[in-house]
């Protein structure tokens, strides 16, 4: 079952656009597209995408099918050794700011104000010394989004794996603090990776948060039929297993484990949200082309999180093929969006 397309492309409205963005939806039916551009990491020998250092984005609404005008923004931050991650709590577009070489710390947290076409900083930014990392090399962070901030996973270069929470709190249309807090920890032998990996992302469906990883070797490849389930409320976490019948994968051959599982290679899906009735979507991603290539895919599946017994399931809905294209869901009304430069705004229920 193909989305439905309801608006052009935003080419009209951005003469200039990235082939990266950053996608978000807020709670006043909007679809936001924010400019990733490359970065050098020199000290580090690293390169990546990010909105930080400037940019700009661009709206959707979803209520009128129009785009908005499309509005430049300056850096946050001019420092090299930074990441960023965008989000949502509410109608709030937001960009929390970390680093993660020798350690990974936070440096702020911002809110976009329209007024004033600009990242305001939020003052009222606060960490908990137990929610940051002392560990040299490289850290990778996988953010999982909720409704009042996101749950913050860490893996560090030892494999060893932190789980933290931003807790944003809002009253109205304004914020009145943020705070990073500890939550727990995974011990070795409930990790959702074999060695030399790390998590790559995860979904909260009420006190469980499941974790996907995946294992560096050659390239590096998600794990989808290892999931661990850490418990918010008593800190305990399992490491389960997905049975049922497996078809190979074609850059590593067959897997160990089985279930039938998306077809998606390397990190995984390009988007990863849970609905209210359990179901974490995996939307989008590549599959494994030859030896190191890939090509898009643009299936959806899920893993029903309500049930004790876990399954991969395929939906039969399937998004366009626009790899520059972000993809969001309205969790009300269990609306997918997916809004890219070539293909314009498709919508499809889940």
């Amino acid at each position: 079952m193909a989305c439905t397309k309801i608006c052009d492309s935003i080419s009209p409205a951005v003469a200039d656009p990235t082939d990266y963005h950053y996608g978000a939806y807020t709670d006043d039916g909007k679809v936001w597209l924010v400019s990733r551009t490359g970065h050098e990491q020199k000290t580090c020998s690293y390169f990546h995408r990010v909105a930080y250092n400037g940019g700009y984005l661009i709206s959707f609404d979803t209520k009128t099918k129009k785009w908005g005008e499309k509005t430049t923004f300056d850096a946050v931050s001019n420092e090299e050794n930074m990441e960023d991650v965008l989000f949502a709590v509410g109608s709030h577009l937001l960009m929390l700011l970390y680093s993660r070489f020798d350690g990974l710390k936070y440096h702020g947290l911002y809110e976009w104000v329209a007024e004033s076409s600009a990242w305001r900083k939020i003052k009222a930014f606060e960490v908990e010394p137990a929610a940051e990392t002392a560990d040299e090399g490289r850290n990778e962070l996988a953010s999982v989004a909720v409704a009042d901030g996101l749950y913050l996973v860490v893996t560090n270069g030892s494999g060893n794996v932190t789980i933290s929470k931003l807790f944003v709190k809002t009253h109205g249309d304004h914020i009145d603090k943020a705070e990073v807090s500890s939550v727990g920890s995974l011990s070795e032998d409930v990790r959702p990776f074999h060695h030399h990996g790390h998590v790559v992302m995860g979904g909260v469906y009420k006190d469980k948060l499941a974790l996907i990883g995946g294992t560096h070797g050659c390239g590096f490849r998600w794990e989808p039929n290892q999931p661990t389930v850490f418990r918010l409320n008593d800190k305990t976490a399992a490491k389960l297993e997905i049975t049922g019948e497996t078809p190979p994968f074609s850059y590593s051959g067959s897997r160990e484990t089985a279930g039938e599982t998306p077809p998606f290679s390397y990190s995984g899906s390009r988007e990863t949200v849970v609905l209210p009735d359990g179901r974490w979507l995996h939307i989008t991603g590549s599959t494994a082309h030859g030896m190191t290539g890939s090509t898009y895919n643009g299936q959806v599946w899920y893993i029903d999180l309500s049930k004790d017994t876990l399954q991969w399931e395929k939906t039969p809905l399937e998004v366009p093929e626009d790899m520059s294209a972000v993809v969001v869901v309205d969790m009300q009304n269990k609306k997918l969006f997916a809004a890219g430069l070539k293909m314009g705004v498709f919508e499809g229920q889940l």
